[in-house]
């Protein structure tokens, strides 16, 4: 049988616990349903079966509902899912210390700097009492009692890697996450998730009232979240598809933990001497979403260091985009009915009737959107 087991690939057992979460392992199968109980020796793990379709949960006449397109989540998980993306999702920082604030600074700076030659605005901003300046999704601002630092998304994971040889920079909030493809479809997902993240709570907690919430978009995509925002650690389990606008591939799902304070701290210093940050951000998430109940069943493993996100679109990217489907549209129905010279000037572009044309003006014609 070839198997995976998380918890040794990852290097789970060897790390302190984070937020009550267990170490127990989750095994990834490909030898399909009723390959096998558990290992006796380990309780802890989970037997994953065989990747199962949409039409397969269907069978036997089931009422085409989430119940029948979807496995028994609170019994364990019936199909292997693809592992899409994995990394640090979001990372805020601070630091007081005068030394440490100059080389941010300088990093800071640097970074912005990069991320504008790659088509990203350069601006001032602020931010929660900071000043400074922002570009993408990073943020570096100062106030009197320090600086900090802010990324989301994909600039998150290059400001770890430029920040993290800094001892005195103190993290505040640190967002894990995986993004796997699932083989079905994703309608009532969610629900389903919802449901059993909550059988677990009780089931765990001998009745207490699990903090599960689910928010159901009807369109944007299904979410659901798992522990209270005033905690320090709390996840969510969402349609990436949907909630990307499509940038993610049809059957995107990511699961995120977000940690603050001190677990924020805690997991940031396991993360800095990892050999293989994809496979120790992984093992984070897939552990904490087992403890809720919740086993990712994955058939890539080892593909871990190898996977990276969706392109990501910069600010020009998405202004150029807009220009072609929004604008020239207009401009051409305007040049066709005789208003070059009108649409040129409303543009605040020299030439029409007047002079040769620009650079500018070569380049729209070639690019077919002016005549």
């Amino acid at each position: 049988m070839n198997t995976t087991t998380l918890g040794q690939v990852l290097l789970h057992k060897n790390l302190p616990k984070i937020d009550g979460a267990s170490a127990s392992a989750v095994r990834v199968s490909d030898d399909g349903p009723g390959a096998g109980p558990g290992n006796p020796g380990n309780p802890g793990v989970v037997e994953l079966g065989a990747k199962r379709t949409a039409q397969q949960f269907r069978a036997g006449g089931a009422a085409d509902t989430a119940s029948s397109l979807l496995p028994p989540c609170n019994t364990g998980v019936n199909y292997l899912a693809k592992l899409f993306d994995v990394g640090i999702d979001w990372l805020t920082s601070t630091c007081s210390d005068g030394p440490t604030v100059d080389k941010l600074r300088l990093i800071s700076w640097g970074f912005a700097k990069e991320l504008e030659a790659g088509g990203e605005t350069l601006q001032r901003q602020k931010w929660l009492g900071y000043t400074g300046f922002q570009a993408g999704s990073f943020f570096f601002g100062e106030r009197d009692d320090g600086v900090c630092t802010r990324a989301s998304g994909v600039a998150a994971e290059p400001l770890f890697h430029a920040i993290k040889a800094l001892d005195l920079v103190r993290p505040s909030r640190l967002d894990l996450q995986a993004t796997m493809v699932l083989p079905f479809d994703t309608n009532g997902y969610a629900r389903c998730l919802a449901m059993a993240a909550k059988q677990a709570a009780v089931s765990r907690l001998g009745g207490r009232p699990a903090k599960v919430k689910l928010i159901e978009s009807f369109g944007d995509g299904d979410t659901v979240y798992l522990g209270s925002p005033k905690s320090e650690v709390m996840a969510r389990s969402y349609d990436k598809h949907k909630e990307s606008g499509g940038k993610f591939p049809v059957g995107c799902w990511r699961n995120e933990v977000q940690y603050k304070g001190s677990q924020a701290q805690q997991v940031y210093k396991q993360l800095l001497p990892a050999p293989s940050l994809g496979k120790m951000v992984l093992g984070h998430v897939a552990r904490w979403f087992e403890d809720k109940g919740l086993p990712m069943a994955l058939e890539n493993v080892e593909d871990v260091d190898a996977i990276r996100t969706v392109k990501h679109e910069t600010d020009v990217e998405t202004s150029l985009r807009w220009l072609r489907m929004t604008v020239r549209p207009s401009v051409q129905g305007l040049i066709a009915r005789g208003f070059q010279a009108q649409v040129l000037d409303a543009l605040g572009l020299p030439g029409g009737e007047a002079g040769p044309p620009t650079a500018l003006e070569k380049l729209l014609r070639q690019r077919g959107v002016i005549g």
